[in-house]
């Protein structure tokens, strides 16, 4: 990618001080192009202007976080590593209230009983950014994502047609699981950017804070924002049956109340999208039923089996350096894909089989457009696009994988 290839322009240098030369390169640039603007009379080193010069500079640079702490540079997350954008002088508890009151507008902050807040915040013509401000200690630290104005096609993501074909479903509940950072936003918006562009319908947004923009196409879409339209998930979920929703987006499930509520919506016919933080297909169910108690699991099993519609779970994994030098920042997407099979079903009706579901996946699964994340792993590694020592970190039975004929490298 063209806007990784600047900061790895001196490949024969390690990939920190790529990054660094780079980074501290444009820094001097930036630093002397803005050094005699105008600044507030305070010490804060960012004002708006300087900040949204700094923010666009990052995002030449395909930088995925900003971290901004007090008693240190801003550092900036490139790939799976954290380097420092050297400025001037390192941040002071001014300069992280000075960002915090940017980010906020002109909103009102008791700072005093302050504990965190999550907030969008746009460079028109650049990208949107979603922040979290919170203390460390009694002192403000905000990380920022960067969120592109351009939405990625499924195969600029590296995402499989089976993952495309979720879009066409029209009823039931669809699952994006992952850690934190595994790109789980970003394939949500690729499934409701293609439902907009393939079939009319009303789309409904729940977000905290709206991350992807939308324009609207063959479908009217309603983004709404906790604290900004709605109070919360569950009782937005609600309003939306009566709002002639077709399809509903939530942004995560953190709880049992909203994972009710998504639940019941789509069992009356809606399709429900959301993203909720787990690891794998086996730990997405154990969330789940653990949301319930005990008198109400059997019962819970029930329900999924004819609502659940899919799961998909994210890991990105560093690509191969061999590969390609200049991507040798990307990452790339390793999937674990579940559909509601008859055979599936009958595993989900006695609780005791759901830690066979994986098994069934790679014994009985690949007809039906499954894949465990060994599969996928495996081919990954078969076309070369991760090496020895990714397979070794992030599969669950490495030796299985190597051995398999049908995943070898060739």
């Amino acid at each position: 990618m063209k806007d990784k290839v600047e900061i790895n322009s001196n490949t024969n240098s390690n990939a920190s001080t790529n990054i660094n030369s780079s980074i501290n390169s444009s820094t001097n640039n930036i630093s002397s192009n803005i050094r005699n603007s105008s600044r507030r009379k305070s010490d804060a080193y960012f004002n708006k202007e300087r900040f949204d010069k700094f923010l666009t500079q990052l995002t030449e640079f395909n930088v995925a976080d900003v971290i901004f702490s007090v008693g240190r540079m801003p550092d900036c997350r490139t790939g799976n590593r954290l380097v420092e954008y050297k400025i001037e002088k390192v941040l002071t508890a001014s300069d992280t209230y000075a960002i915090a009151n940017i980010l906020l507008s002109e909103k009102d902050v008791d700072w005093a009983d302050f504990d965190s807040k999550e907030v969008s915040y746009q460079i028109e013509g650049v990208a949107r950014f979603r922040a979290s401000i919170y203390k460390v200690t009694g002192k403000l630290r905000i990380v920022m994502r960067i969120i592109p104005n351009k939405l990625r096609s499924f195969q600029e993501l590296n995402l499989s047609e089976e993952v495309e074909k979720i879009a066409y479903s029209r009823a039931g509940l669809i699952l994006i699981s992952g850690k934190n950072r595994q790109g789980k936003s970003t394939t949500i918006a690729a499934l409701i950017e293609k439902i907009n562009k393939t079939r009319s319908g009303h789309i409904i947004t729940l977000e905290n804070p709206i991350e992807y923009i939308h324009q609207e196409s063959l479908c009217l879409i309603s983004q709404r924002e906790v604290d900004e339209d709605i109070k919360d998930y569950q009782s937005a979920v609600r309003s939306a049956l009566r709002q002639s929703a077709d399809v509903i987006m939530i942004g995560e499930i953190r709880d049992g109340e909203t994972f009710e509520a998504a639940l019941n919506v789509a069992e009356t016919g809606q399709l429900v999208i959301s993203s909720i933080h787990t690891d794998d297909v086996q730990t997405t169910f154990q969330r789940i039923i653990n949301y319930y108690p005990p008198q109400e699991r059997a019962s819970i099993c029930s329900r999924l089996s004819h609502t659940l519609q899919t799961i998909v779970t994210q890991r990105l994994l560093p690509m191969n350096k061999e590969k390609d030098s200049d991507a040798m920042y990307d990452l790339i997407p390793a999937l674990e894909i579940f559909h509601m099979t008859a055979g599936i079903k009958k595993l989900i009706a006695d609780q005791e089989k759901l830690p066979d579901i994986v098994s069934y996946i790679e014994e009985n699964g690949k007809d039906d457009g499954m894949q465990s994340f060994d599969m996928h792993i495996g081919q990954l590694y078969k076309r070369g696009l991760i090496d020895k020592d990714t397979v070794k970190a992030n599969a669950t039975n490495p030796e299985k994988v190597f051995r398999e004929d049908i995943y070898q490298k060739r």
